[in-house]
């Protein structure tokens, strides 16, 4: 437990990164299209105990609830905020797709998820889907059925949507991500489908059940 008797010893960690050895300079010279300035942002700093360990800090109650915060700004209310990273996990063929599809409808239409009467208001925003099991005339029409439940204007709706449906093998999928939303920076949301083929494509060999 850090307290304030303990040496304050920093280190600090690139968001990701997968090798420990790699420095700082080496991550700041990563070829991708992030700008410098932003990846110095989301350097975090790491406080360590004697032992060399992460620090483990606390928070009295008194300062949690005098702390400034910001509250999080919702894409989908209840369930979706910005800067968020959410799974979805269930066993093949359960319906996941369509639930993303749902989502990426009711974030473009500014609808509810599901039609809700209650809950799921989606603020209306651009969504980069990747989706790389269905072809593109299977997905274009599961789109304009879905559209046509939820009450989604089609084909004007899709405009705010970017599709991607094929991703070479070894492809970096985050620097990828990152080019798409500097081109299109009103994109709030981004649903990739599925996890499998993203681990293929990364060169890990995983099964559909895995």
């Amino acid at each position: 437990m850090y307290d304030a008797g303990s040496p304050k010893v920093e280190v600090v960690y690139a968001p990701a990164k997968r090798n420990r050895d790699q420095g700082i300079d080496d991550y700041l010279a990563l070829d991708t299209e992030v700008s410098i300035q932003d990846r110095l942002d989301k350097l975090v700093p790491i406080l360590l105990d004697d032992d060399g360990s992460p620090a483990i800090v606390s928070i009295s109650s008194t300062d949690l609830f005098n702390k400034q915060l910001v509250a999080p700004v919702p894409i989908i209310k209840d369930l979706i905020n910005e800067g968020e990273a959410n799974l979805l996990v269930a066993p093949p063929k359960c319906g996941k797709t369509r639930i993303a599809i749902a989502t990426a409808l009711a974030v473009a239409g500014g609808k509810r998820l599901f039609n809700h009467p209650r809950y799921f208001e989606a603020t209306e925003n651009e969504v980069l889907v990747i989706l790389l099991e269905d072809s593109e005339i299977e997905l274009r029409t599961r789109f304009a059925n879905f559209a046509s439940h939820m009450g989604i204007p089609w084909p004007e709706t899709p405009s705010k949507i970017h599709f991607v449906f094929t991703l070479p093998d070894g492809t970096h999928i985050e620097t990828k991500i990152a080019s798409m939303v500097k081109q299109h920076p009103k994109i709030k949301l981004v649903i990739l489908d599925n996890h499998t083929r993203l681990e293929q494509i990364r060169g890990h060999n995983i099964q559909e059940s895995s």
